[in-house]
């Protein structure tokens, strides 16, 4: 097997359990406050519910930095590995937790592995596949974190018990020892810049600009993408009132959005190489601000409408996070690609740790969860705005890595 190929699907692997421990949260929030706190009204969620989230994101913001510099200096196969054990580790550690701190630290701790992850598949993928293939191989791999979505929302179909559904922190440990065995450092890779330290390069023109550009871009989808992921869940089970089946189509409804998701990011690498990457992103945000407005705005109450709907956003959001990784990965030189991309997939994160405590605070200003994720759809127009006017990145294509 050519060793593309091989790389590939360890990183698919490594996608698909960031994807699935990612999404555990926002598919157990009820019930982990209501085992926690022994209650789980709209109250305590609101209180509780934006720290886990916070917490999380506030490790993959210093996971994505942390990790992109050490990937810069010392490897990216060495630190995929490293992020697949945090990440199995403390996802286990979360399992014998007896208060919602700890449960917190946990997935902070598991949020460093999971960006860790995401930024060095998509790094080595960027580097390692040949160029004429290259955005359609970012795709396939995008694909394998709504696999992951799919899979967190299918445990809460089969396991009702938040506890038994974290166990599966042991499968980023099986992937880390593959990724060991398998996969070789290449000497490109590993301490190019050891002479030279990755910010000064980096923050040097023409990447200084590159830098800011790609992390407001990234930055403001990822704002929008998370307020509405993390609480569409809870959404669904303020709709249906709570009740024995609202546990279910919670489940149901992080599949819709996997499964969507899978489609966009599948397609993603073929729109790239038709269209071209700032235009694919132009218009999915148009699409992304429609089927938004369209969701949040006509549904006051649960039918299999809001399923489809769901299905026909995360279409969307795929889509935009599969060319938004082609168009990150590419904007940087080898030597400073992992710091770059690092900063531009995470700083976003340094914003969107504080958004989703505003979240909570929207629900009961504007009147419920679907005005407040209204709201941060927002972002989708940002992100095209600064996209539509950057005249210092010109048009990427699938190849374009310097």
């Amino acid at each position: 097997m050519p060793r593309h190929f091989l790389l590939l699907i360890l990183c698919i692997l490594a996608y698909i359990c960031g994807g699935t421990i990612s999404m555990l949260m926002s598919v157990y929030l009820p019930s982990v406050v209501r085992d926690l706190l022994g209650n789980a009204d709209e109250a305590t969620m609101s209180r509780v519910g934006p720290y886990l989230n916070a917490a999380y994101l506030a490790g993959m913001t210093i996971g994505g930095l942390v990790v992109g510099y050490l990937s810069d200096r010392f490897g990216r196969v060495k630190m995929l590995a490293v992020s697949a054990v945090v990440c199995g580790v403390f996802t286990l550690a979360a399992v014998g937790a007896h208060d919602w701190i700890w449960v917190a630290a946990a997935r902070a701790m598991a949020g460093i592995g999971v960006s860790g992850i995401l930024l060095t598949c998509a790094v080595l993928v960027s580097e390692r596949w040949p160029a004429d293939g290259r955005a359609v191989a970012q795709g396939i791999l995008g694909v394998a974190f709504p696999v992951g979505i799919v899979l967190s929302g299918g445990l809460n179909v089969l396991f009702s018990d938040w506890r038994e559904a974290f166990s599966v922190g042991l499968a980023p440990l099986v992937v880390a020892v593959l990724v060991l065995i398998l996969l070789r450092e290449t000497k490109k890779e590993a301490g190019e810049t050891e002479s030279r330290s990755p910010l000064k390069v980096l923050l040097q023109p023409p990447n200084r600009l590159k830098l800011i550009v790609g992390a407001v871009v990234y930055g403001f989808v990822l704002v929008g993408l998370w307020a509405i992921f993390s609480w569409m869940p809870t959404w669904v089970d303020s709709l249906i009132g709570g009740g024995e089946g609202a546990g279910q189509m919670r489940g149901i409804t992080m599949m819709m959005l996997g499964m969507g998701g899978m489609a966009g990011t599948g397609v993603s690498g073929f729109l790239v190489n038709q269209l071209g990457v700032r235009r694919t992103l132009l218009s999915n945000f148009i699409g992304t601000l429609f089927v938004c407005m369209l969701l949040f705005l006509s549904n006051n109450s649960f039918s299999p409408l809001v399923l489809v709907e769901t299905a026909v956003l995360a279409l969307f959001f795929g889509i935009n996070q599969g060319a938004l990784t082609v168009y990150v990965t590419e904007l940087f030189p080898t030597e400073v690609r992992a710091t770059g991309t690092g900063f531009c997939f995470n700083i976003g994160r340094v914003f969107t740790t504080s958004a989703v405590f505003f979240v909570g605070s929207l629900v009961a200003a504007l009147g419920g969860y679907a005005n407040a994720m209204l709201v941060f759809s927002g972002a989708f127009v940002i992100a095209w705005l600064v996209l539509f006017f950057d005249n210092c990145n010109p048009e990427l294509r699938s190849g374009d890595i310097q």
